[in-house]
């Protein structure tokens, strides 16, 4: 997915990226809970 956008020139914001990589937001590894959400 970010191959494509760069390679069409969307603009993207990855919030993965930008979030802290605890439970808080996340209930596993890659999932969103609800606070992250």
């Amino acid at each position: 997915m970010k191959n494509l956008r760069k390679q069409e020139k969307y603009p993207c914001l990855d919030l993965a990226e930008l979030l802290p990589k605890d439970t808080t937001v996340f209930y596993d590894d890659c999932h969103f809970n609800e606070g992250g959400a």
